[in-house]
């Protein structure tokens, strides 16, 4: 009837050493098991008065409820089976979506300061909202409006627009042509009229002096930049307007443009002729000539 005693290792280490006389364990590691009469009257307190008897209430409020439904409790079980599964299927993206949550939850916490500011502020941004719903409103439907007359302008132009694009090919296709063309024109114009080679060996300051006349007279242009085309013609006057003196002279007669002049009578055409028939060789005397 004495109680055991039994003196064991610490857990994960090998024994160690040897026990000297009036050695202590400490109280935090040793421990007691429950001896046989607290066991019995354990049992004892639960058969008599721990609600065991109250099992038999439990069974039968269970057979009540399952009577007459086990086939919707079988389809439960088995949805619930079909849950289950689906849940364990999905088990990584669960995991990845708590993961994210919890670094969201993170960014929040670091934002923390600024989210209360926000909070803090929003009711008077909702107020300024709800005192601006009226131009609120009438905005979006301006904006409507003009939605549905951008898209009935974009259907009524767009075999033109097409077209316009289709006619700029050969333009945008001249420009690639040339590309290298023009980014050395375009460098040109930014330094006109020096060049950036002469400016980086000439010019060692900030800044250059220029001195130039330009001649823009209406002669000089004329013989310059109008060669060729009629303003640059000295005997082209000025255009006049509708109703000046002057202006029925620069104008032609429209009845008398684009009007054909009737077709001539074609004569019949003359009979063909036979040609004469061309002369014989002369007679000799071998041929009976006298």
């Amino acid at each position: 009837g004495s109680t055991p005693v039994a003196l064991d290792p610490i857990a994960g280490a090998a024994p160690a050493g040897r026990l000297a006389p009036g050695t202590t364990i400490p109280l935090n590691q040793s421990s007691t098991y429950p001896s046989t009469e607290r066991t019995l009257a354990a049992l004892a307190t639960v058969v008599d008065g721990g609600g065991v008897g109250q099992i038999g209430g439990i069974i039968h409020s269970f057979n009540t409820a399952f009577d007459g439904r086990q086939e919707s409790i079988r389809d439960l079980i088995g949805r619930l089976d079909r849950f289950v599964g689906t849940i364990d299927d999905q088990r990584d993206d669960i995991v990845a979506t708590i993961r994210g949550l919890n670094g969201l939850a993170g960014t929040f916490a670091g934002q923390r300061d600024a989210i209360t500011e926000a909070l803090r502020i929003m009711p008077q941004a909702l107020e300024v909202m709800v005192a601006q719903r009226p131009n609120i409103t009438a905005a979006l439907t301006k904006l409507r409006t003009f939605s549905d007359t951008a898209t009935s302008l974009i259907n009524d132009t767009q075999a033109d627009l097409v077209e316009n694009l289709r006619h700029m090919e050969p333009i945008t296709r001249s420009l690639a042509d040339v590309g290298i063309v023009i980014d050395k024109s375009l460098a040109m114009a930014t330094v006109f009229p020096y060049g950036q080679a002469a400016i980086d060996r000439y010019i060692k300051g900030d800044y250059l002096n220029l001195s130039a006349t330009l001649d823009l007279t209406l002669p000089r242009i004329r013989r310059e930049l109008w060669m060729g085309t009629r303003f640059g013609d000295p005997t082209q006057g000025i255009q006049a307007a509708i109703g000046d003196p002057g202006y029925a002279e620069q104008t032609k007669d429209p009845l008398g443009i684009g009007v054909a002049p009737p077709p001539a009578v074609i004569a019949p055409r003359p009979a063909e002729v036979a040609p004469p028939p061309l002369p014989g060789p002369a007679p000799t005397p071998d041929q009976g000539g006298h």
